[in-house]
């Protein structure tokens, strides 16, 4: 399972880096919820992919450099 958590990240951090909002927005099931460190809740796909749209815009004279994962437990409940 933890593989799989790993594998996510990957591919979620590669995404980010590059700009690919449909990678990112494939990694968001049609229920999820995202909770940012800043901002609305976002409930949707439709409003996964406005954010996304949107923080592309805002950022498109920037290159990432770096993108850090720091999560400090990883709890895996269920199956």
């Amino acid at each position: 399972m933890l593989k799989s958590i790993e594998e996510f990240h990957k591919k979620d951090k590669q995404a980010a880096m590059s700009g690919d909002i449909e990678t990112l927005e494939s990694l968001f099931t049609e229920d999820g919820i995202l909770i940012p460190a800043e901002g609305d809740i976002i409930e949707c796909k439709e409003g996964l992919r406005n954010m996304l749209q949107q923080s592309l815009e805002l950022y498109r004279d920037y290159t990432v450099t770096e993108y850090i994962h720091d999560f400090k437990e990883i709890k895996v409940l269920g199956e």
